[in-house]
């Protein structure tokens, strides 16, 4: 889960908004970054290769490398309460396959590579590079083989049909107001991804915020959430935490037969 305010973060808001200039008519377009993809109606997921050199170590500069929630070690994080919560719900098991998406450093990826073991695996899903990267890094750095990196779109998860037995999105910013065609899309691919009886786990901070032209731009609800999900979701759970002045909600779908 990534609290900080940072462009990691909030980039499934904003980073489609980048691509097309967010100054005044009069102002020259910036150039794209070139760790995103652009134009998601041309993008396509895309595993990350092989990388041999540390990209922190790389592009040392980047200020992304300083964010709290990067670490893949983190005893401190492991011990706060929501990050123990996620765990208790998620209750990775050997076997399970499971798709974690906006992954950002792999803080949960790397422990769940663990749990599941050979036989499970372990999908790390990122719009940014600079995350897949690091990823595919560390993977190959610790002998990790149960899991991959891929790079996606904005609005895309990437996955085969009834692959994975858990979709997570843990504080990416994903679901927004503004963007009810997106919102819908992902839970018509967590659902066309899941197997039968497979879950969706969400937990949004209630913080994040952006615009997209003169419309605000907020998380859901919980409710708005568990309407938008009923087409293909029942609610299992719902959950609300309040921890360092942070406030988020936390629910846990099943795929409808």
């Amino acid at each position: 889960m990534k609290r900080e305010t940072s462009a990691t973060v909030v980039a499934w808001v904003l980073a489609a908004v980048t691509a097309m200039g967010c100054g005044s008519a009069g102002e020259q377009q910036q150039a794209p970054r070139p760790w995103y993809h652009q134009d998601p109606s041309q993008g396509a997921p895309r595993v990350e290769a092989p990388v041999s050199v540390d990209p922190a170590i790389e592009t040392a500069q980047d200020p992304i490398w300083r964010e709290l929630w990067v670490p893949i070690d983190n005893p401190e994080r492991e011990r706060s309460g929501s990050v123990q919560l996620v765990q208790q719900l998620v209750d990775a098991r050997p076997g399970m396959v499971i798709a974690d998406v906006g992954a950002g450093g792999g803080f949960f990826t790397f422990q769940w590579a663990r749990t599941v073991g050979a036989t499970g695996f372990i999908h790390s899903i990122d719009i940014d590079r600079r995350m897949t990267r690091k990823l595919s890094y560390e993977s190959a750095a610790r002998g990790v083989t149960n899991m991959d990196a891929t790079q996606v779109p904005i609005g895309t998860l990437g996955l085969a049909p009834r692959s994975v037995d858990l979709v997570t999105f843990l504080d990416t910013g994903a679901f927004m107001t503004c963007e009810p065609a997106r919102n819908e899309g992902y839970f018509r691919q967590a659902a066309e991804a899941l197997r039968p009886g497979g879950r969706l786990l969400i937990l949004n901070n209630v913080d994040v915020a952006g615009e997209q032209g003169d419309s605000p731009c907020e998380v859901p609800s919980a409710e708005e959430m568990i309407e938008m999900a009923s087409p293909r979701f029942t609610t299992v759970s719902r959950h609300t935490l309040h921890e360092g002045g942070w406030s988020a909600w936390l629910l846990v779908f099943e795929r409808r037969s």
